[in-house]
């Protein structure tokens, strides 16, 4: 069995405890995470520990592919509208935001 997840909201700051408890309860083989696990796009690397420190029980038993997307990168709706807002999408990220490979490249 698969489990699932997607676009996990910082907004309550919260452990998860809810959903690891229901995912330990189905028992997957594997949980696969699809994106959007930060919403933070200041502290990047606090969000990501957050997010490893609010699944580590999952994370200690099974096999979890995650995958980032725009959120996880702090480039919020890249892909969708206003992401003109976040600079000139001719140049490379790295050049428009000193010390964010460096983020992201942990």
């Amino acid at each position: 069995m698969l489990a699932a997840l997607s676009c996990n909201s910082n907004k309550d700051r919260g452990l998860r405890e809810e959903y690891t408890r229901n995912i330990k309860h189905q028992d997957p083989d594997l949980v696969f995470f699809a994106g959007d696990q930060s919403y933070d796009h200041k502290e990047h690397t606090a969000a990501w520990l957050k997010f490893g420190l609010a699944f580590r029980e999952i994370f200690r038993n099974r096999p979890c592919i995650t995958i980032p997307d725009d959120h996880d990168i702090g480039q919020g709706n890249l892909w969708g509208e206003g992401w003109p807002r976040f600079g000139d999408v001719t140049k490379p990220a790295a050049r428009q935001f000193p010390g964010w490979p460096k983020t992201i490249s942990l």
